[in-house]
C-alpha cells in the first residue's frame, strides 16, 4: 500500500513545496496537488517547485481538467515539470469542478475527456495532431508517456477510467461494498480496452481525521455531507443512507466544498440531521482513532486498493497535523 497526501496549493510555491518535502520526509510516496485557478495558486508552478525541493514523492496532479486547459498547454507543463522532477509526474484529471464552476461553466463531456487523454498521449509521443490548420507537435516532447489517473465516482466515469486510464482515482466511498461496486465498473472498463482491473493502479481518496476524540470531529465534514446530500442522492441512497430533503445554502463563496469560511458553512448545514451524518463519516471518511482508521485501510486493500492518498476539510490550510497523526500512527502498521 502507497499513501498520499493531498496539499492544497493555498500559499505561495516555496511553501508548498516545503510541505511537499515534509509529506516525503514522512513517508508519503504522492503529493497530490488540486488545480483550481481562482482558489489556489498555479497547480504547474507549484508542482516545478516541489519537484526541485524532493527527489523521491511523486507529484500528482489532483486533478486538471479539459476545460480550462488547453490540451497543448496541459501536455507541455506536465512534461517541462516531468523532466525538472526527473519522472515523478502522474497526470490527474477529471472533468472539471471547482475550476470550471466557479466560472459558471460545463463540465467536459466524458467523450471530450477521452479525446483530451488520447492528444496527451499523442503530444508527449512526438506525433502531429491535426485538429485544424495548422498541424501541431510538441518540439520539446521525449516520448515518455506521463501516467494518467481518471478521477471517476460515476459508474460512467469509472467505467471509462478503467479503459483509458493507467491508473483511477476512485472517489466513491471507502466500505467494502462502495469500492466492490466501484471497482466492478472500472473492471468493465478495463475489459473493453482489453485490460485487467490488475493493470490498473486504483487511487482512493477520503478525507481523515484521527484522533481519540474523533467524534469531535465530525461537524467538520457536515458542508460536504450537505454538498453530498444535494448532488448525489441517488449514490446515498445505494448506500443506505437516510433520505434527507437538501435545506437552502447562501452567503458561502465559492461553493460548499471549498468555502473560505468553513465556520459559515457549517452554519448554514445544521440541516443536515446527526444520523445522516454519521452515515456520510462512515461511508466517506476515515475518522477514528489510529487503530480505527488502520482497520479501514486494511479493508480497502483487501478490496484492492493499493493506492491511498488522505486529505483534510480544509480546503485553504495544508493538512500538517493529519498528515503527522497518519505518518506516525498508520503508515507505520503497513511497513
Amino acid at each position: 500500500m502507497q499513501f498520499g497526501l493531498r496539499i492544497p496549493a493555498c500559499a505561495p510555491p516555496q511553501d508548498i513545496a516545503e510541505a511537499v518535502a515534509s509529506a516525503e520526509a514522512l513517508g508519503f510516496a504522492y503529493a497530490w496537488i488540486p488545480d483550481s485557478q481562482l482558489l489556489w495558486r498555479d497547480l504547474w508552478v507549484t508542482m516545478a517547485a516541489a519537484g526541485a525541493r524532493t527527489s523521491t514523492i511523486r507529484l500528482g496532479s489532483n486533478v486538471t481538467n479539459p476545460v480550462t486547459r488547453d490540451v497543448t498547454v496541459t501536455a507541455s507543463a506536465a512534461a517541462a515539470v516531468d523532466e525538472l522532477s526527473a519522472g515523478r509526474v502522474t497526470l490527474g484529471i477529471g472533468v472539471g469542478d471547482s475550476s470550471v464552476r466557479v466560472m459558471g461553466r460545463k463540465p467536459a463531456s466524458m467523450d471530450q475527456l477521452r479525446d483530451y487523454v488520447g492528444a496527451l498521449r499523442r503530444l508527449w509521443a512526438g506525433d502531429t495532431l491535426k485538429p485544424g490548420t495548422p498541424a501541431l507537435r510538441m518540439k520539446g516532447a521525449t516520448g515518455r508517456q506521463i501516467p494518467v489517473y481518471i478521477a471517476a465516482s460515476g459508474p460512467k466515469m469509472l467505467e471509462l477510467a478503467g479503459e483509458i486510464g493507467d491508473g483511477v482515482i476512485v472517489l466513491a466511498g471507502v466500505t467494502r461494498d462502495a469500492l466492490r461496486a466501484a471497482l466492478a465498473n472500472v473492471e468493465r472498463g478495463a475489459r473493453r480496452g482489453g485490460r485487467r482491473l490488475q493493470d490498473l493502479d486504483i487511487v482512493t481518496g477520503t478525507f481523515c481525521h484521527i484522533s481519540e476524540d474523533w467524534r469531535s470531529a465530525m461537524k467538520l465534514a457536515q458542508p460536504y455531507a450537505a454538498l453530498y446530500i444535494a448532488r448525489y442522492p441517488e449514490s446515498l441512497a445505494a448506500f443506505g443512507l437516510p433520505q434527507v430533503h437538501p435545506g437552502k445554502v447562501s452567503g458561502v463563496y465559492p461553493d460548499l466544498a471549498h468555502a473560505e469560511d468553513w465556520d459559515r458553512a457549517i452554519e448554514v448545514t445544521n440541516w443536515v440531521p446527526q444520523d445522516a451524518l454519521e452515515a456520510f463519516c462512515e461511508n466517506f471518511c476515515l475518522l477514528g482513532t489510529p487503530d480505527d482508521v488502520a482497520a479501514k485501510v486494511r479493508a480497502l486493500a483487501s478490496c484492492g486498493v493499493r493506492n491511498l492518498y488522505i486529505r483534510g476539510f480544509y480546503s485553504y490550510e495544508v493538512p500538517r497535523a493529519v498528515a503527522q497523526a497518519f505518518a506516525s500512527t498508520v503508515i507505520p502498521a503497513f511497513t
